[in-house]
């Protein structure tokens, strides 16, 4: 919340009158990317073909209270959570990486519910676009 209201003060300075500063919506995800993937262990643990995964992702979620929260080392970012438990896992966003096709398979509504402040976002953009 800090970072987002400073970029969005810092955007503003710059804007031009004529600007609208509700346009700018910054949104910086906590953590890594992975973090989104738990909202769903189910999905994510179908999507990496390994069904006796779910329990185990589920208990990360649990320990961590949601799923935005799992991150409180370098060690135990949920990327390497992920790689712990799955060593096959792909990171990054190209056709082969593993988490664009687990976020789709989840779905934005699913990710809503499971991730607060990604909701937050999405609905201050909903709210603009009406």
């Amino acid at each position: 919340a800090i970072v987002e209201t400073a970029m969005r003060s810092q955007v503003e300075l710059k804007m031009d009158t004529s600007d609208d500063p509700r346009r700018f919506v910054p949104y910086v995800q906590m953590h890594e990317v992975e973090a989104l993937l738990f909202s769903d262990t189910k999905v994510m643990a179908d999507a990496f073909e390994r069904p006796d995964l779910e329990a185990p992702f589920a208990q990360i979620v649990r320990a961590c209270g949601e799923c935005e929260e799992i991150n409180d080392h370098e060690a135990t970012a949920p990327s390497k959570r992920i790689e712990r438990l799955f060593p096959s896992y792909r990171k990054g966003s190209g056709v082969r990486a593993h988490a664009p096709i687990v976020v789709k398979r989840i779905g934005v509504d699913r990710l809503r519910h499971a991730c607060p402040h990604f909701n937050e976002w999405m609905s201050t953009l909903e709210v603009i676009g009406l």
